[in-house]
């Protein structure tokens, strides 16, 4: 037993899992330094605790089972998120938390792992027409679409973002071809655009882009995310105001600060300094991530990390470019950072997922 255990423990990219741990540090210390972010951060560490563990069993366990298990995984997923519309409460103008007691249990996030696991089957069985545009729509129609309309009637459509996202990824690492991603995304823009120019949008759709574009058209309102958040950003200057010094923050002026606009909290307190650092940590574990996609033995191995570095490629970039000022906001959280139980667990599997595929890029004997 301690023979096979050394030989695991050799092949573990600790380095991804140290940067993962230091992003989950910094959120704590920020949510420590938050008005009244004590009871959150004892959560938000019980949490994580529990989410390093199912980090340790995605690790562990080979990631091939998932040949065999991604019809029920795919039939769970739907489930639950039929099960979410059914019996959520609307919150923030969204219906995607289920009450557990004291939790929430958000479905939606942990959809993104279920559709990395069934795409990565789903390409793995069917490989060699990764090339052929037809077959490019049908992966998505026949994987994509059902879990995205579900999550986009919870209104939720940052989520439904993120899984076209995995969806792009993988197909990208399947071989897919550019000038075919790019008429797929054009196309998506064209409905987009026809369905502003007839009315069809949602209204709150709408609002989110105009103030975007407008925000001084309601400073005080449904713009005021749009003025306050780059604002106190860049309010850190340099070095930052200091822990639990910054007076946007520490006076509550930003919405959500503990969720999904941290990172205003780290631009006041901690600065470009400390904005730097995190950018940086999150650029490592997407440089891992791309080494393992091109290190995986298998095409299963590959999807499987493609998945999870497009899923955490796009967190980032909405997430911070939402806060500041370049992306109308979507409400999607900052990866191990942001406060929220059902994101930091499904973030932690993923990145277990990542180095079981780059533990396993070799034949491990036990």
């Amino acid at each position: 037993m301690r023979l096979g255990e050394s030989r695991f423990v050799k092949h573990i990219d600790f380095r991804l899992v140290i940067a993962t741990l230091a992003l989950i540090g910094v959120g704590l210390v920020l949510l420590a330094s938050a008005p009244n972010g004590r009871p959150l951060l004892t959560k938000q560490l019980f949490v994580a605790i529990i989410g390093f563990g199912a980090m340790l069993v995605a690790i562990y366990v080979d990631y091939e089972f998932i040949a065999n298990a991604y019809e029920v995984i795919y039939a769970l997923n739907i489930m639950a998120l039929i099960l979410t519309l059914l019996i959520a409460a609307q919150t923030r103008g969204a219906r995607s938390w289920i009450g557990l007691g004291p939790f929430t249990l958000q479905a939606s996030e942990f959809s993104k792992l279920a559709l990395v696991a069934t795409l990565a089957v789903f390409m793995s069985e069917r490989g060699g027409r990764p090339q052929d545009p037809l077959f490019l729509v049908m992966s998505f129609v026949q994987v994509v679409a059902l879990p995205v309309l579900l999550i986009l009637l919870q209104r939720d459509t940052g989520t439904a973002l993120v899984l076209v996202a995995i969806w792009a990824g993988i197909m990208l690492a399947a071989g897919s071809r550019l000038d075919h991603m790019g008429l797929a995304m054009l196309g998506v823009f064209v409905a987009f655009g026809l369905l502003w120019k007839w009315g069809r949008l949602p209204a709150e759709h709408v609002a989110r882009i105009r103030y975007w574009l407008h925000p001084g058209l309601d400073p005080t309102d449904e713009g005021y995310h749009y003025i306050v958040t780059p604002a106190t950003i860049g309010s850190g200057g340099v070095w930052g105001t200091g822990y639990g010094m910054g007076p946007m923050t520490q006076n509550v002026r930003v919405p959500e600060q503990q969720t999904d606009m941290i990172f205003s909290v780290l631009g006041e307190e901690w600065g470009l300094v400390g904005c730097t650092v995190v950018l940086a940590l999150f650029l490592f574990l997407i440089w891992r991530g791309l080494a393992t996609i091109e290190e995986a033995k298998d095409p299963l191995g590959r999807y499987l990390a493609a998945g999870v570095v497009a899923m955490l490629l796009c967190h980032v970039f909405v997430n911070i470019g939402m806060q500041t000022g370049l992306m109308p906001i979507t409400g999607i959280p900052l990866p191990l950072m942001s406060q929220g139980g059902s994101s930091l667990i499904s973030c932690m599997i993923g990145i277990g997922l990542l180095v079981n595929v780059h533990m396993r890029r070799r034949k491990i004997t036990f």
